[in-house]
């Protein structure tokens, strides 16, 4: 999870930030993969499976503007009623079925209007006990953050990598990797 979630100082949202003030293609494109990518996670119970309680359905920006525009739409009301919501199928193609580099989703809002659950300790039950969120995942401080920056850049000959390269503005002396990251963070 991107630090800068917690309002607290990112390396590698810094790192990108300065790659792409250079203007330069390779470096601008390096930025792109290291900007923070927007993933939203919903609360979900899966019908059929309610025992299992309150689970985390994670997506990208594309089915998070095809639900906003559900939830905007007067007709459908509150689709997170827990007494008049609606049901939502979701339908996951794999990507080498379709032949893209990432997986079709289809989000389908059913028409009926339908409880959380028919018994009402079921729903207190489900309200309550849910798991937080920003707990299920590791928050790296920016040391750890900056360390896996810097192995991703430069990784080892065991792990087999190459390294990435970022082109600078020319100066007068080459620096290296570790020192451009270094002059960043100073």
């Amino acid at each position: 999870i991107a630090l800068s979630n917690f309002e607290e100082t990112d390396p590698i949202l810094e790192f990108a930030t300065q790659l792409r003030k250079t203007g330069e293609k390779d470096n601008v494109e390096l930025a792109k993969k290291l900007f923070p990518k927007l993933r939203i996670f919903a609360p979900v119970v899966v019908r059929g499976e309610e025992d299992k309680g309150v689970r985390f359905y994670e997506f990208g920006k594309m089915v998070y503007q095809e639900l906003l525009g559900v939830m905007s739409d007067e007709d459908y009301g509150d689709i997170t009623d827990i007494s008049k919501g609606r049901d939502i199928n979701v339908e996951v193609i794999p990507a080498k079925e379709t032949g893209k580099m990432f997986n079709t989703t289809t989000v389908r809002v059913k028409p009926n209007q339908t409880p959380l659950a028919k018994d009402a300790k079921q729903v207190e039950s489900l309200l309550e006990n849910q798991k937080d969120l920003v707990s299920l995942f590791k928050k790296y401080t920016f040391d750890e953050m900056k360390d896996e920056l810097q192995g991703w850049l430069k990784p080892t000959e065991e792990d087999g990598g190459k390294e990435t390269e970022i082109k600078v503005a020319p100066s007068k002396t080459k620096k290296t990797i570790d020192s451009k990251l270094d002059e960043l963070f100073d």
